[in-house]
């Protein structure tokens, strides 16, 4: 079997969230191939799995990450990370930093796959990346181990900038991230942009209206790149116009536990008894009684929360985000618009958008209708995983008629 590393910060198997759900689907989908894992954390070395591990995972290894002002354990990396046949980092972090170093020390095929672009979310604000490493937030006079947050900055733009001239081949999970890439002197030639895919229930069966009372959630872990307090505020228009309507916030609560205790009290100050955080749940089996999911994120890759909702018949609210449009409003497939796009803090836009959705009825219809037709057409997990079983096999099948060419010589 043709052996491929995953490099990963902070996320699977001990993590949920788009790409812990990514990864599982790429392992669980592509059978052919064995799978090893190197999981980077900073802080508490992770000990639970989220998920159930596929066979084809042979090896799971944590790797610490160990850093000062001055230095890291990168070449502790490089003798730890398990034999492969290709190398693929799932960001241009630490993740990405070390995979480049394994292509430039072994000479092996690395390639690079971002849903969120690191360096952008910083700039952005970002104060933790997935890893844990934690950047202090967006004051250039602040100091994170010695370091201002505008040298981080540059460090993770360098890091991102090292990753894409080193990789064979550069993915991404639409095109608002693909411009960010190339704005760092990613070359073209290298990129490609492979969408996420669900799995599509055939027996969906699209309602004629929303239910009453309305159910409406954000899908979403609670951490301030997610801006909870925007859909909190967002449903205080909605309560007033429909009374009986639940809010709901889906996703886990201890990414950043100060952050989640502020959600709670904007909520209570606002009134909102109808809004429940539900901590982290199987959102599948509650999609089938939501009448509409609202992402309120500044920052996003392209959304499994927008996917999966799409695919149950769910009209959805995005910000203007990454590959929100894209999926939402579709490049010009010719299906209608699976609900609306909003402005990145727009609480007046937002649950104006809400109000509309939910009481008029032909239109809700229409979206739940274009998110199922979308997703069937464009977005489907085959489609994902055949092009990463492509890329794997022109990777490490030219680098195998390579070296028999060179024995053969």
């Amino acid at each position: 079997m043709t052996k491929i590393c995953l490099i990963l910060e902070g996320t699977y198997p001990y993590a949920t969230g788009g790409v812990s759900t990514w990864v599982h689907k790429l392992v669980s989908g592509l059978a052919e191939f064995e799978f090893s894992i190197v999981h980077i954390f900073s802080g508490s070395k992770p000990k639970f799995s989220h998920f159930s591990i596929p066979k084809n995972i042979s090896q799971i290894i944590r790797f610490p990450l160990l850093i000062d002002k001055d230095h890291s354990n990168v070449q502790d990396f490089i003798e730890a990370a398990p034999e492969a046949d290709l190398y693929h980092a799932l960001s241009t972090g630490f993740a990405g930093f070390f995979g480049a170093e394994i292509k430039r020390q072994k000479k092996q095929p690395f390639i690079l796959t971002e849903h969120g672009i690191y360096w952008y979310e910083i700039e952005i604000g970002a104060s933790e990346l997935e890893c844990g490493f934690n950047i202090t937030k967006t004051q250039c006079s602040d100091l994170a181990l010695g370091k201002t947050w505008y040298y981080w900055l540059n460090v993770f733009k360098n890091f991102a900038r090292y990753s894409y001239r080193n990789a064979d081949a550069i993915s991404t999970v639409c095109y608002a991230n693909l411009e960010k890439q190339l704005s760092l002197n990613a070359d073209p030639n290298k990129c490609h942009v492979i969408s996420n895919g669900v799995d599509i229930d055939s027996g969906i069966r699209t309602r004629k209206s929303p239910g009453k009372p309305v159910n409406i959630a954000l899908i979403g872990r609670v951490t301030p790149i997610k801006q909870i307090e925007i859909f909190i505020q967002a449903c205080v228009p909605v309560k007033s116009k429909l009374p009986a309507a639940k809010f709901y916030v889906i996703g886990p609560v201890d990414h950043d536990r100060d952050y989640f205790m502020r959600m709670v009290a904007l909520k209570n100050q606002l009134n909102l008894d109808e809004l429940i955080f539900t901590g982290e749940i199987n959102t599948k089996e509650i999609l089938n009684r939501l009448d509409l999911v609202v992402l309120t994120s500044k920052s996003e890759g392209e959304p499994f929360a927008l996917l999966e909702s799409m695919a149950a018949g769910v009209p959805v609210i995005a910000t203007d985000v990454g590959g929100c449009a894209d999926v939402v409003n579709g490049l010009e497939d010719g299906f209608d618009a699976a609900g609306k796009i909003c402005s990145v803090g727009d609480v007046a836009g937002i649950s104006a958008a809400m109000i509309e959705l939910l009481t008029k009825p032909v239109l809700w219809r229409q979206c739940a209708q274009a998110g199922i037709n979308r997703v069937s057409s464009f977005y489907r997990s085959e489609m994902f995983l055949n092009a990463y079983r492509k890329l794997y096999l022109k990777h490490t099948v030219r680098r195998a008629n390579f070296a028999s060419t060179i024995l053969a010589g």
